[in-house]
């Protein structure tokens, strides 16, 4: 059978309505459908997505949320964002927060993601408790929404929040749609055609609102009725007028252009529990593994529309898989993507379907066992379906974690600054090297263009001019990601302006802005040593710092100009003079030769050793010459230094 539930004449609507409040009485105890669903909901997205509560902004953050504080609620309601998308009411929110509380704060608008993620889980959930057959449809749709893999940049990013908004807006219109056809009053009508206006208003793509309740009459309704269900279907109209009037972003041929590209990311979205399996099967890459993607998610959603057949739950199947691919289209007609590097923030409309979809599935698997038996046995066939999306959801984290943890370096470097400090290879773009999922974007966007380090400053509070940002791709060392950096490549004049110079750097399998150097103008200083007849070393001192870190900081300066190429050696030396590691290269973190130094100034140089010795140990260090290999001879007090190195005593920390 295809329906779930049932429209009665008039002359039972007593009965009716006393029979429907029955189910949505029991509804509100805790151990009933919707809140079971809630439960998971909000655990769920919990353990998954907690971690995310201490992410600063970042990528389009830093431009939407200086808007939302300065633009009035007349330029929200008729202007575009700055990246030209028609969203007032997700800016509305945020204005009336910043006008509240006199600050948006990143705690703030991850807290409202999270919680986004948790109502539309919790929404999902009390839909599919509309089924009378089986408790567990609600929790289990729950789940599979908040498992949904290609969601997370949704929830972790604030500027995404128009997402779950207009996600939670469309079921609450959906809900009040059902309940009115249950106990037929107009009452919810209004509510729910309210709620789908503003879904249209919240994102571009909710102007699907009302099909989606539409779609809902057609599935789960015995006595089809369309007036009130058009009504809604209009209702999107207004929203849709006004997105196409204000938004700056055009229709494109996408949907035309990639619908073979846009049709398999959509199947691989569809069967998410399993196409990561996929994956395994195409090792040679992601274009080999499309075939056996192809094969496999149609494979799973034929068995899963099979068993939900044998269940008389084909309703359900029909209403998520309609559901997903509905939401899909608007996106994808209206712009090109790039799988492999833009965010698929848009397929996260459709996990509401691919979501119902699964959930009766599994939940008809064994419908012909009850009791313990079969609960526990769905509960564990639940668990075996979202653990691989659940631990890739914990991977993403991790990887946002390591990037969110840059960027709040790089904003207390901003905040502490005397001057404006150079930060050097703050990524762009963060790519795990190994896929989880043969198609789609894995990684994380921290600083795209336009935005940069003074971006990131402003977001936060900061002075703009306080922290630049530049690149030097040869300076990265090896990371377990593909970096994409920030900021045009660094010259000698960034690192001579500069009051302190950072460098990416990788450290106890963290990533961390390492401080390098600095230049200060010249004082009344002797030289400690002399190397040749150029270069003076006025101060020296190393330490232990922290368990396997050993740091070197040094002050240059030239009194003659350097004319041919030197370079520095620092040696890490056990008692009896073995090489334990070593810190050579340019000063300044390589970024500062000797020959673009002027004259009067005193370059700082921080080197660093990673390597763990045990005392006694100490430092040799040198300049001496790439093109022959030999040492500058090194003097201090008038006596040539053995192998020409100054040597320093590793003190304690």
């Amino acid at each position: 059978m295809w329906f779930v539930s049932d429209q009665s004449p008039a002359s039972a609507k007593p009965a009716l309505s006393r029979l429907e409040a029955q189910p949505f009485k029991r509804s509100m105890s805790w151990s009933s459908p919707v809140p079971l669903a809630a439960l998971v909901a909000v655990s769920g997205t919990l353990v998954l997505y907690g971690g995310g509560l201490s992410l600063p902004f970042y990528s389009d953050d830093l431009l939407q949320v200086p808007w939302a504080k300065t633009a009035s609620f007349w330029d929200i309601l008729h202007t575009a964002n700055p990246y030209q998308h028609y969203r007032p009411v997700q800016f509305v929110i945020w204005h009336l927060l910043y006008v509240s509380l006199g600050d948006l704060s990143p705690l703030l608008l991850h807290s409202l993601n999270l919680l986004g993620e948790a109502a539309v889980g919790t929404l999902v959930g009390w839909m599919l408790s509309e089924e009378p057959r089986n408790r567990l449809m609600a929790p289990l749709g729950a789940g599979f929404f908040v498992a949904f893999p290609f969601a997370f940049d949704v929830v972790l990013w604030p500027s995404s929040f128009a997402y779950p908004l207009a996600a939670g807006l469309t079921l609450g219109a959906v809900l009040s749609y059902r309940q009115a056809r249950r106990l037929q009053q107009s009452g919810p009508h209004i509510l729910g055609i309210i709620l789908t206006l503003l879904a249209g208003l919240s994102h571009e793509a909710g102007v699907a609102a009302g099909a989606s309740v539409f779609w809902a009459e057609v599935c789960l309704s015995r006595r089809r009725s369309y007036g009130w269900a058009s009504a809604y279907v209009l209702a999107s109209a207004l929203p849709a007028l006004l997105v196409a009037h204000y938004s700056g972003v055009p229709l494109s041929v996408g949907l035309l252009a990639q619908w073979k590209q846009d049709l398999i990311i959509t199947l691989q979205a569809l069967a998410y529990p399993v196409s990561w399996l996929s994956g395994l099967l195409g090792q040679a890459g992601p274009i080999s593994a499309t075939a056996d993607l192809l094969g496999l998610a149609v494979a799973a959603l034929g068995l899963v529309y099979y068993l939900s057949r044998q269940a008389e739950r084909e309703a359900w199947f029909w209403l998520g898989l309609g559901w997903s691919l509905g939401w899909a289209v608007i996106p994808m007609a209206t712009q090109q993507f790039d799988w492999l590097r833009d965010p698929p923030r848009v397929l996260y409309p459709s996990a509401m379907g691919i979501s119902v979809l699964w959930a009766a599935g599994l939940a008809s698997l064994i419908h012909r066992l009850s009791g313990l038996r079969a609960t526990l046995l769905r509960i564990a066939l639940a668990a075996l379906l979202l653990i691989v999306p659940a631990m890739f959801l914990v991977g993403r984290l991790n990887v946002y974690l390591q990037g969110g943890n840059l960027l709040w370096q790089a904003i207390s470097i901003s905040e502490s600054s005397q001057g404006a400090a150079l930060v050097v290879n703050l990524p762009g773009r963060l790519t795990p090297h190994e896929r989880w999922y043969p198609l789609g974007h894995e990684g994380f966007i921290p600083l795209p263009p336009p935005t940069d380090a003074g971006s990131l400053a402003a977001a936060h509070g900061s002075v703009p001019s306080s922290v630049v940002a530049r690149s030097a791709g040869g300076l990265l060392p090896r990371l377990p990601f593909a970096v994409e950096l920030n900021g045009p490549p660094v010259k000698p004049a960034d690192v001579e302006q500069a009051s302190s110079v950072y460098v990416l750097g990788y450290h106890d399998q963290k990533l961390q802005l390492e401080k390098v150097g600095a230049i200060r103008a010249k004082g009344a200083e002797t030289p400690l040593a002399t190397f040749g007849s150029e270069v003076d070393v006025l101060s020296v001192e190393c330490r232990r710092s922290g368990v396997g870190r050993v740091e070197l900081a040094i002050e240059w300066e030239l009194n003659r100009p350097v004319a041919r190429d030197l370079t520095v050696f620092a040696h890490l030396l056990a008692a009896d003079g073995a090489i334990l590691a070593q810190a050579d290269g340019y000063p300044v973190g390589g970024l500062y030769p000797f020959s673009q130094w002027r004259q009067g100034e005193i370059v700082c140089d921080w080197r660093s050793f990673d390597d763990f010795v045990a005392l006694p140990a100490t430092i040799a260090l040198g300049v001496w010459e790439p093109a022959t290999g030999r040492r500058l001879p090194a003097v201090r007090r008038g006596v040539r230094l053995a192998d020409d190195a100054f040597v320093c005593r590793i003190a304690n920390p």
